[in-house]
């Protein structure tokens, strides 16, 4: 089999050729434990910016990334915004952790108390500034806090 040949197989025969293939692969394999894989988060999260908030279901690592960087950075300044925004950076965590196992899945949770199958991630997710239609003129709720964010 050629270089090309192989790399055209799907993932899960490659690398059963290659455990298969190789005692010593086989051996530190063996000797491992399997690792346990996050779970999708439940609940989506709105991440705001100049002109409205993105869902965090839909956007892809580096951008998650990005967000928990900037509030993990604000929640270490001390400002007066530090308690939200280091809730706001345990709540990206948990969505850069899936995104690492999931980087192009879309996800079906809750968003907005309403099951949801979001579009899949993107480099320019859309951009909301609205509320919804039906909850309109329910100031009451806030939205991206849903989760404890």
């Amino acid at each position: 089999m050629t270089r090309d040949e192989f790399l055209s197989l799907p993932a899960s025969v490659a690398l059963g050729i290659l455990y298969e293939g190789n005692a010593k692969i086989r051996e530190i394999v063996t000797a491992s434990e399997k690792p346990k894989l996050p779970r999708s988060p439940k609940y989506d999260m709105r991440v705001y910016r100049k002109g409205g908030w993105n869902y965090a279901s839909e956007m892809e690592l580096e951008s998650l990334q990005f967000w928990h960087g900037k509030a993990v950075e604000s929640a270490a300044s001390g400002g007066q915004y530090a308690d939200k925004d280091t809730k706001k950076a345990a709540g990206l965590a948990y969505w850069v952790e899936w995104r690492r196992i999931e980087p192009a899945a879309a996800w079906s949770g809750e968003r907005e108390h309403k099951p949801c199958t979001a579009s899949p991630p993107s480099r320019n997710p859309a951009l909301h500034s609205e509320l919804p239609a039906d909850d309109e003129g329910d100031a009451s709720f806030d939205y991206g806090r849903e989760a404890g964010l």
